[in-house]
């Protein structure tokens, strides 16, 4: 499902961290292999710092790698940004299977890990170590790591409460977004 929200094109749509979305394209992997397909994008971020908040542009390329379904892969790497000089990472989605109750059959739950690396322009990767440093880049990651979680479980439930597939969650979501900010790019490959 995160694979698909991913590549729906206009995170704004679904995503309150990101702002607007300016440009959104595919692009061919490396080794081409079935199972892996990439794609770059610019969005607007917004970043508040106690009382004072920043918008920025944010340029990324990200990678899926869906070739081993035990593992699946979503990967990103920063590629332009005023706010941070390095900002990739990457996401495992690993099926955890339990067995159902009586004969019923088995529950699958999904095992979500990020490794993510963040250094804000003008910081030392030095400094990053220190814990007063790292403590204070921790917390301005955690804040809206918390609310993408958040959004993509408001996805989760919303099919679960209408029997939509993410597809259809997501047109909706686009009409309602679209009819509020008619201004905003229209983004399609």
């Amino acid at each position: 499902m995160i694979m698909a929200l991913s590549w729906s094109g206009d995170l704004a749509v679904w995503s309150r961290g990101v702002k607007q979305v300016n440009t959104w394209r595919s692009i061919p992997t490396a080794d081409q292999k079935a199972g892996t397909r990439a794609f770059e994008f610019e969005q607007v971020c917004e970043l508040q710092l106690l009382w004072m908040r920043h918008r920025y542009n944010m340029k990324l390329r990200v990678f899926e790698d869906a070739r081993d379904p035990s593992d699946l892969q979503l990967s990103f790497e920063l590629l332009e940004c005023s706010m941070l000089q390095a900002f990739s990472g990457k996401w495992h989605f690993k099926p955890v299977i339990q067995p159902g109750s009586d004969k019923s059959k088995p529950v699958v739950h999904t095992l979500v890990q990020l490794e993510q690396s963040v250094l804000p322009t003008g910081c030392h990767p030095v400094l990053k170590r220190l814990p007063l440093v790292g403590g204070m880049l921790a917390g301005t990651v955690i804040g809206p790591l918390q609310r993408l979680m958040e959004d993509i479980l408001a996805v989760v439930k919303q099919m679960n409460r209408s029997g939509e597939t993410v597809a259809q969650v997501l047109a909706k979501k686009e009409a309602a977004f679209r009819a509020a900010h008619p201004e905003a790019p229209q983004l399609r490959d």
